[in-house]
C-alpha cells in the first residue's frame, strides 16, 4: 500500500504542511474593486477562501480580535450582501463573497458558542461556596470510603 494521501484523506497538521494545504500556500485572492463594496474589499481578500481545509487553517491562525472585527464589518452589511449575492448572475466577485460568507458564518458560530458559555452557570462556583461555608463553620467534608 502507498503512504501517499489521496485527495480527500484526512490529514494532520504535519501532512497538511507537507502537501501545502495551509493558509500560507493559498494563492492570492484577487478582487476587482469595482465589483465589490469598498469597505469589505480587504476582508474578501483575506477570508474568501473556498477550500474548507485552508480556510480552517487560516481561521486558526487569526487572533480572536481580528475574527471579531471581520464579523462586525460583515454583519453591518449582511442583509445588503445577501440581496446582492441572490441577484443573478452568480459569478465573479459574488462567488468570492459566498466563500467569505462561509467564514463569516463560522466566526458567528464561535461568537454564539462563547455567548452560551458565558450564560451557563459554572457548577464549580457553587461547590466553592459550599466548601467555604463548611470551612467557616468548622465542618469537614465526609470522607470517601
Amino acid at each position: 500500500m502507498s503512504d501517499e494521501p489521496k485527495e480527500f484523506d484526512v490529514r494532520d497538521e504535519r501532512r497538511m504542511a507537507e502537501t501545502r494545504w495551509t493558509a500560507e500556500s493559498l494563492p492570492k485572492i484577487e478582487v476587482v474593486a469595482a465589483e465589490v463594496p469598498p469597505d469589505l474589499t480587504s476582508y474578501v481578500e483575506k477570508w474568501a477562501i473556498s477550500c474548507d481545509v485552508r480556510r480552517g487553517d487560516y481561521y486558526d491562525k487569526q487572533n480572536k480580535e481580528d475574527r471579531l472585527a471581520f464579523h462586525r464589518a460583515v454583519a453591518a452589511s449582511e442583509e445588503a450582501l445577501n440581496r446582492w449575492i441572490d441577484t443573478p448572475p452568480l459569478k465573479g466577485a459574488k462567488l468570492q463573497f459566498l466563500s467569505m460568507m462561509k467564514a463569516y458564518g463560522e466566526v458567528g458560530c464561535e461568537i454564539a458558542y462563547d455567548e452560551r458559555q458565558a450564560r451557563k452557570p459554572n457548577p464549580a462556583h457553587a461547590l466553592d461556596g459550599g466548601i467555604l461555608f463548611l470551612v467557616l463553620h468548622g465542618t469537614s467534608l465526609p470522607r470517601r470510603q
